[in-house]
């Protein structure tokens, strides 16, 4: 959930499957990208209409799934190595 960010601590806090609390301490290029998301989601919303508070959304302004989300990152995360990898050449 949006709530469970703390952008000024750069904390962020996750209750797992088994109902048990983490928290983790992000890093610089994290915080960025959660920043820009956080625009994104912003825009997504007023567009939509729609009023959620659900970190991750659609096009559509609904929640979408956890794995949804594992999908999107693993896609990006394999981009960026790609991406890593032609510049190291």
């Amino acid at each position: 959930n949006i709530d469970d960010i703390d952008m000024e601590s750069s904390t962020l806090y996750v209750i797992d499957k088994g109902d048990k609390p983490h928290q983790y301490v992000l890093n610089d290029e994290l915080r960025e990208a959660l920043s820009l998301w956080l625009e994104d989601r912003s825009r997504v919303l007023n567009y939509t209409g729609k009023d959620t508070n659900a970190l991750f959304v659609s096009a559509k302004g609904s929640r979408i799934s956890g794995d949804a989300v594992s999908d999107i990152l693993k896609k990006y995360i394999s981009i960026k190595q790609e991406c890593q990898q032609v510049l190291q050449r």
